[in-house]
């Protein structure tokens, strides 16, 4: 999904806010992609009653579940497959403008100082030191943020995940 500027800006500056307290702690992130980039809910809710929010609201709009298939060569039983369910916006402005969002998985963080020569970032979010084999460091979390900014807004990576070409790439 596409963002606007205004949210697309707002989630760059807050990964770029984040990255930049890695940093002065003297750490590379090394896996900065889209998925290691949570939205939380706004409000003051505490975690206990914002599942109890969550949960009621599934409870008061069940699911609708698609036409059962019958496959009897995989299974005697039918097969239920449920629709998405869209949960409600829990007090996230139309706007995005009170978004919040936060870096997690730091299982790749490497120290900064260190010769990191292993590449653990996803081809698509690869810095071109990592792809011609040289040291990298901070900077390169910072390419792959360019490389999220992107995407963000073009909803496409800006670099082919199937068939990556080094050369492109650089």
């Amino acid at each position: 999904m596409a963002f606007s500027l205004p949210v697309a800006k707002c989630i760059i500056r807050q990964t770029l806010q984040a990255l930049q307290l890695l940093h002065d702690c003297g750490y590379v992130h090394n896996d900065i992609k889209t998925n290691n980039i949570m939205a939380v809910l706004p409000g003051s809710r505490n975690r206990a009653s914002l599942s109890k929010d969550i949960q009621s609201y599934i409870e008061t709009h069940p699911a609708e579940t698609y036409e059962p298939l019958r496959l009897p060569g995989l299974t005697p039983e039918p097969i239920v497959t449920v629709k998405s369910q869209l949960l409600p916006d829990m007090d996230l402005r139309p706007d995005l403008s009170n978004l919040n969002i936060k870096l997690i998985d730091f299982g790749e963080a490497e120290p900064a100082g260190k010769r990191l020569m292993k590449s653990s970032q996803p081809s698509v979010f690869r810095p071109p030191e990592s792809i011609l084999g040289f040291s990298w460091s901070t900077p390169s979390d910072i390419w792959a943020v360019g490389c999220i900014a992107f995407e963000l807004v073009a909803d496409y990576h800006l670099f082919s995940q199937e068939d990556f070409d080094r050369a492109m790439h650089i």
